[in-house]
């Protein structure tokens, strides 16, 4: 048994006989049963590595056999530093929440359980739904979803698991920290909307004032527009006797002093 390169690839090339048999890179091996001395590559301790195509030639006449594919099946763990994502991360009550499992690589594709301080989520809420990528839905938060939740990945060769803690202290604190932030922002816009309302009053005052004065203002013979107007022109109005103010001429000449006289007695 020895490894073979060419070109870029490299393999392994096993001489095997029709009576006796080897084992892989002389790995452990324990059978329960001995394995009858026939020519078998027996391969334990299977890893990721040992993956790739497998066939077998005769040495005297060259003729290759079928072409054999190996597939290792495996899950791998999830590290250390990725958790579940909790989104909102403080959830309040009666808010959708998405618990999203950090799937790791696995073949064949593994299954995903979701698990409530340690049963099946299905058994606490009917509220909440799982998916096949990995994901819980809440769509109604409440206390009864407090806890610690544990997302399993697993198949048939192995399983894995994260694990994370949704608490009711952190999320009453965020319902306080929420509560003023949503009170604020309600008065903010309240002053808002009383100021816009103030400044449209006072534009539609001084636009009414200023159609006002225009018409007031016109000239016209009408003398109804006009108050002031009216009151000098029209007698009837006005109490006592009005008295016309009228210039005096600077020369008169010709014979009638008489009504000079009278017009200056005046």
């Amino acid at each position: 048994m020895r490894k073979v390169r060419q070109g870029l690839r490299e393999f392994w090339k096993i001489r095997l006989s029709s009576d006796k048999n080897v084992v892989f890179e002389n790995r452990s091996y324990t059978a329960e049963q001995p394995v009858p001395e026939v020519g078998f590559l027996i391969m334990s301790n299977i890893s990721k590595d040992d993956e790739g195509l497998y066939w077998c030639r005769h040495t005297e006449t060259g003729i290759v056999g079928e072409v054999f594919s190996l597939t290792v099946a495996y899950v791998d763990k999830i590290p250390s530093d990725k958790h579940i994502k909790v989104e909102p991360p403080y959830p309040l009550i009666g808010e959708q929440v998405m618990l999203i499992c950090p799937v790791p690589s696995a073949v064949p594709h593994p299954a995903i359980n979701w698990l409530l301080n340690g049963e099946p989520v299905a058994h606490s809420s009917v509220d909440a739904q799982p998916y096949a990528n990995g994901t819980l839905v809440i769509r109604r938060f409440s206390t009864v979803h407090n806890g610690l939740y544990e997302c399993v990945v697993w198949n048939f060769v192995a399983r894995t698991s994260s694990r994370t803690i949704i608490d009711s202290k952190h999320m009453a604190d965020r319902s306080v920290h929420s509560g003023s932030n949503a009170k604020c922002s309600s008065l903010f816009r309240s002053s808002i909307l009383w100021f816009l309302i103030g400044c449209l009053v006072t534009s539609c005052s001084v636009l009414f004032y200023l159609l006002c004065v225009l018409v007031l203002m016109r000239p016209t013979s009408r003398a109804t527009i006009v108050p002031l107007m009216w009151s000098r022109s029209n007698p009837l109005l006005g109490p006592g006797f009005r008295k016309p103010v009228v210039p005096m001429p600077d020369l008169i000449t010709g014979e009638r002093t008489s009504e000079l006289q009278s017009y200056q007695d005046v």
